[in-house]
Parts: C-alpha cells; sequence; structure tokens
C-alpha cells in the first residue's frame, strides 16, 4: 500500500487495514513453511506495510497529545 493511501484513512479503517496485514503475513507464513508460496517477497512487502500503518498511527496519536 501507498503512504498516501493510508494517511487518507481514518483510524478505524487503519485498524482494520493492520489487522488485515497482520492475518496476510500470517497465512504467508504458514504457506511458506509447506512451500506453497512462490513469491517469497510478498513476506517482506507485508511486513513493510504493516510498519508503515503503525508509523502512521503513532504519528496521529502524537498530534492529538495536548
Amino acid at each position: 500500500m501507498k503512504t498516501k493511501e493510508l494517511r487518507s484513512q481514518h483510524e478505524g479503517e487503519l485498524e482494520k487495514t493492520l489487522q488485515e496485514r497482520y492475518n496476510h503475513l500470517r497465512k504467508l507464513r504458514f504457506k511458506k513453511m509447506r512451500k506453497e508460496i512462490k513469491d517469497t517477497s510478498e513476506e517482506g512487502k507485508t511486513k513493510k506495510d504493516i510498519a508503515r500503518i503503525l508509523t502512521i498511527r503513532h504519528e496521529l496519536q502524537q498530534t492529538k497529545k495536548p
């Protein structure tokens, strides 16, 4: 996902997207263990998406503090 797309989402959508990415990562790990996955770089891309979401969520929390 692009950072621009993530920044346009509100907190509820970010949390939902974060959970979806965690579930996707878990499924990828199981597929990798069973050797069903061909594109192993997808795991790294998913991890980067999770990091982006966490960073944006942290930035939103910092701006809300008085």
